[in-house]
């Protein structure tokens, strides 16, 4: 399979996604470090992928209330596993030692598991300011497209990353569609993608600008 037909199966898939993951994110405040964004993004029943969420950010006039919120989980890079949120949250449990090697700003600056008990549209705003320059740690990383993302491709945005492969997670479907390293670092514009979550498997550090729930544990990451 060459180049053009790897870009092009890659760039369907983002299409194909962004009719189906509808989501507006606005900036309403901004510092040289951090964005603030007002999100409204369409949820399914059962597992959504949801940028920079907790149920407390949650606006009076959603159609989803935290009570329509079965779970939700968080992937942590640094440890290299899921760890649940809400209702419980698990991070509270974990030995002091692990804790100060997590950066809680990070971890709010990426996409998490939401396990919706229904369908229908979520507005929140985002808990604190999204860090506009992100860690990307190896291995498996969940990288939320924001507004500032738009017009460049992933080469300019993930700086020093080497891409070993990519997966994105279809909800209405419940079904993942995996691609190459070589088509995310492709030259092709982000366009349609904001609110989308790109899942991206790196092998080095580097950066990107721009109780028991209901559910059970989120979708395994694809091998």
């Amino acid at each position: 399979m060459n180049r053009k037909i790897i870009l092009s199966m890659s760039l369907v898939l983002l299409v194909e996604l962004s009719i189906f993951v509808m989501a507006s994110m606005t900036p309403f405040s901004t510092t040289a470090d951090t964005t603030k964004y007002d999100v409204n993004i369409q949820l399914v029943e059962g597992w959504n992928l949801v940028p920079f969420f907790l149920p407390s950010t949650i606006k009076t006039n959603s159609e989803i209330q935290k009570g329509d919120i079965g779970a939700i989980w968080s992937w942590l890079p640094p440890l290299k596993d899921y760890y649940q949120v809400f209702p419980v949250n698990q991070l509270d449990n974990l030995p002091v030692e692990i804790g100060r090697t997590l950066d809680e700003s990070e971890i709010l600056s990426a996409s998490v598991w939401v396990y919706s008990k229904k369908s229908g549209g979520i507005e929140y705003s985002t808990p604190e300011g999204i860090l506009n320059s992100r860690t990307i740690y190896e291995g498996w990383n969940f990288v939320a497209i924001t507004p500032d993302m738009v017009g460049k491709t992933f080469g300019e945005l993930l700086n020093g990353c080497n891409i070993l492969k990519g997966a994105e997670f279809t909800a209405y479907n419940n079904k993942w569609s995996t691609f190459s390293g070589e088509s995310i670092s492709s030259d092709s514009p982000l366009e349609n993608d904001v609110g989308l979550t790109l899942v991206v498997k790196v092998d080095n550090e580097c950066s990107i600008k721009g109780t028991s729930a209901i559910g059970g544990k989120p979708p395994v990451i694809p091998n």
